[in-house]
């Protein structure tokens, strides 16, 4: 069931007495950043930690990417990258894949800024060492090497009885370790205006507590990095128990029902060779046990305790052998996962699943002079409970890029992905959201073509692209009732656009980051009542601006900085009918590194502006008038966003 023993065992026809390498540096440089043609950002954690942000505040920080929540800090968090879907986002752990087969994406509020050492976020086409590529990018959370003992201290508090702190503890030596802990809670009941359900009668609107918001997350890692003789191994253990209340939307007060889940993540990797040929393995598990309690049936959907225990186990092994003018790898992949849900409507029996997936693929990597040419080819095999094949599919693609001059690169990547069904989409029952065992995995063509460039004067970087994905078996939950939703295959979509990124360091010691998007979603679907329309909650329109300035004074360092998020030309429905007005967030931090060694202090001030209501219109546009009324400002569910949010950080570093 697991290939990790064969790492093992032909980790020593790789190995080279004569011919160490050094895999912390080597290895990444051959997988991840030889692939020029790949469009990524990389940033710091323990900066945005000390000042207050968490990963979905990190992260939207990123040309074309933005994060829907369900409500406020600590509740659903979700990725977008170029209007994609949540589900076509990956996310790994140290390069692997982390993703639950049970939900398909990842809450990103659920993974602490504070644990990790660097993000790397993949716009479009993920890197061949990260195995299968993902349909719209990926999210890579790294610990770095330990180098120096280290014991980091946060605190956190916020609006609406918010309360964060985290400890990270590192030591180097023959047993190096990480240890990180962090934990969060909030009351989350912020102020919001609610309509009363009633569009044309403004009399009753009202102002009122957000109820059932609270959240709390416990996370806890350890780390432990080892190199043997040559081989790398490296161990990583993650906890996380998260729980919320579900208030629902702004139409909805959901008083007693909540969400709980426990996570478990464990994650071997293994490195060993030469400089010309290498391999890399890993084995990881999973447990997910998640609750959803409606006692009270609040959602409308009929009683429910539902319980999910997911479980899976994970393996891989990529080959590598690095010729003068090419680079060649392999790499095969099994996922095996099983899931048992259990819920008190009668009409769901309790029923365990099982599937297993073998995943595969090859890539030859050759260097032209100037020009770098990457072929790909992956295929996965699916079975089902009955161990017969249940589906199978092949895609691969092609990634070029061409250095015109010494810091100037033009990119371009087309690739053709797919992606399962996960168990939620096929089987759950969890509160209004029902699953189908007829689904299709979805597959289709991401391509994107651009430049990225090291300006000369300002320390500049500038980086465009246009991009395109059609999507084919496109999975999306459907109303079929007031309340209910079901997973369905809803056929063809297509997303096509521009993004764009700006760096500057301006004199006066002032940095500048802009980055933007323009971009359109369209169901296509023949045949479809909504053929050629939006899919709903895709902003057409992006732009992020941030301003930071360094002021040293005597033996403070104070560093100011005011961004701007705005986004428009989204709509609430797939019909188009009901048109998201532009929003725009004005963000304020300020950042302090005290005389005192290693102690900072920064405090966050989110949506300044306090706007919390927001005018729509419906459309089309009656033969009578224009049809505006007002609505709580909310995610293109309904859920409203909290008003202006301040955060105060102190942190140690010692």
């Amino acid at each position: 069931m697991t290939l990790f023993p064969v790492i093992l065992i032909i980790s020593s026809l790789f190995s080279s007495p004569d011919e160490i390498l050094v895999f912390g540096t080597r290895i990444r440089d051959d997988s991840t950043r030889r692939e020029t043609s790949l469009f990524k950002s990389e940033k710091k954690t323990l900066r945005a930690a000390e000042s207050g942000y968490s990963l979905p505040d990190l992260l939207e920080d990123t040309p074309s990417a933005k994060i829907f929540s369900a409500g406020g800090e600590g509740q659903f968090s979700f990725l977008r990258i170029r209007g994609s879907q949540p589900q076509h986002v990956k996310w790994y752990i140290d390069g692997v894949t982390v993703n639950s087969g049970m939900s398909g994406t990842m809450n990103a509020g659920l993974f602490p800024t504070l644990t990790f050492s660097r993000v790397e976020v993949f716009r479009g086409i993920t890197p061949f060492s990260l195995g299968s590529p993902s349909i719209s990018g990926g999210v890579n959370l790294l610990n770095d090497s330990i180098r120096t003992e280290k014991l980091t201290v946060s605190t956190s508090l916020g609006s609406y009885s918010s309360w964060r702190w985290g400890l990270v503890y590192q030591k180097p030596g023959k047993i190096p370790i990480k240890a990180a802990m962090q934990y969060f809670t909030s009351l989350g009941n912020f102020r919001y205006y609610d309509n009363n359900g009633t569009e044309l009668n403004t009399e009753d609107d009202s102002i009122h507590d957000r109820k059932n918001n609270k959240a709390s997350t416990l996370s806890m890692l350890f780390n432990i990095p080892l190199n043997l003789n040559g081989v790398s191994l490296k161990t990583t253990v993650l906890y996380i128990r998260n729980e919320s209340g579900l208030p629902g939307p702004v139409t909805m007060e959901a008083l007693h029902t909540y969400y709980s889940s426990n996570r478990i993540n464990l994650i071997n990797t293994l490195k060993t060779g030469s400089s010309k040929n290498w391999i890399t393995g890993s084995i990881s598990a999973e447990y997910l046990g998640e609750k959803y309690t409606d006692p009270f049936d609040e959602t409308g959907v009929g009683a429910q305790n539902t319980k999910n225990d997911y479980y899976s186990v994970r393996t891989g092994i990529n080959f590598n052998h690095r010729g003068k003018s090419f680079y060649s790898g392999l790499y095969l992949g099994q996922l095996f996962e099983t899931v048992t849900p259990v819920n008190s409507l009668l009409m769901d029996l309790e029923k365990s699943h099982i599937r297993n997936t073998i995943y595969s693929g090859a890539l030859l990597r050759k260097y032209l002079g100037k020009v770098t040419a990457q072929l790909r080819m992956d295929a996965f095999v699916s079975s089902n409970d009955s161990s017969e094949i249940s589906e199978s599919s092949i895609g691969g693609g092609l990634n070029l890029s061409w250095k015109i001059k010494k810091n100037t690169v033009l990119k371009g990547n087309i690739i053709r992905a797919f992606r399962q069904p996960v168990f939620m989409e096929l089987y759950t029952n969890i509160g209004a959201l029902k699953g189908n065992e007829n689904l299709k995995s979805e597959n289709g063509w991401t391509m994107d073509a651009g430049i990225s460039s090291k300006l000369p004067v300002l320390s500049g970087k500038i980086e465009s692209a246009v991009f395109y994905q059609k999507m084919n078996n496109l999975i999306v939950f459907v109303p079929n009732s007031q309340f209910i939703a079901v997973s369905e295959n809803i056929g063809k979509s297509v997303i096509y656009g521009f993004e764009g990124m700006l760096n500057l360091l301006l004199p006066g010691k002032i940095s500048l980051k802009t980055g933007l998007m323009a971009g359109r979603t369209e169901n296509i679907t023949p045949d479809a009542y909504n053929y050629g329309k939006s899919l709903p909650g895709r902003p057409a329109y992006s732009f992020d601006i941030k301003i930071e300035r360094k002021i040293i004074f005597d033996l403070w360092r104070i560093l100011p900085s005011v961004s701007v998020n705005q986004t428009s030309g989204a709509y609430f429905d797939g019909d188009e009918r009901r048109p998201v007005p532009l929003r725009r967030y004005y963000n304020a931090n300020i950042h302090v590194e005290t005389p005192w060694k290693g102690v900072s202090m920064s405090l966050l001030v989110k949506n300044i502006e306090n706007r919390i209501s927001e005018t729509l219109e419906r459309l089309p546009v009656t033969p009578s008038g224009r049809y505006l009324y007002t609505q709580g400002r909310g995610d293109w569910l309904g859920y409203p966003v909290p008003g202006r949010t301040f955060f105060f950080t102190v942190t140690v570093n010692q």
